[in-house]
């Protein structure tokens, strides 16, 4: 089991009225499961709040992938996400469901 919690803070700075102006931040808790055999489970939902505003999305997702080395690293898993709460009016994350299929491969160090 891994546990991780990862917190990213966005800010504008170019000051451009054409693109607005931006302050939020991203909680993304992160808790998986592995099994022997390179199957994994878990939830990786990225949360945002506002600071401006203070609006929040929390969406809440459910990963179920696979594992395996072959002469690279490989991890191939789908990721359905539904919205369980959104503040009226939120500018960001405006989808309600959604499904993510993901394909990654790790280079060696």
């Amino acid at each position: 089991m891994a546990d991780v919690l990862d917190m990213e803070n966005f800010f504008s700075i170019s000051g451009n009225d054409t693109y607005g102006s931006s302050t939020y931040a991203g909680l993304q808790p992160n808790v998986f499961y592995r099994w022997a055999n390179g199957v994994y489970a878990g939830i990786e939902s990225e949360w945002q709040i506002d600071y401006k505003t203070g609006k929040v999305a929390i969406p809440m997702d459910f990963r179920v992938g696979y594992i395996w080395s072959g002469k690279l690293k490989y991890n191939a898993y789908i990721e359905p996400e539904v919205m369980a709460y959104r503040s009226d009016g939120y500018p960001r994350n405006s989808s309600n469901f959604g499904v993510r299929l993901g394909f990654r491969w790790y280079l060696p160090m």
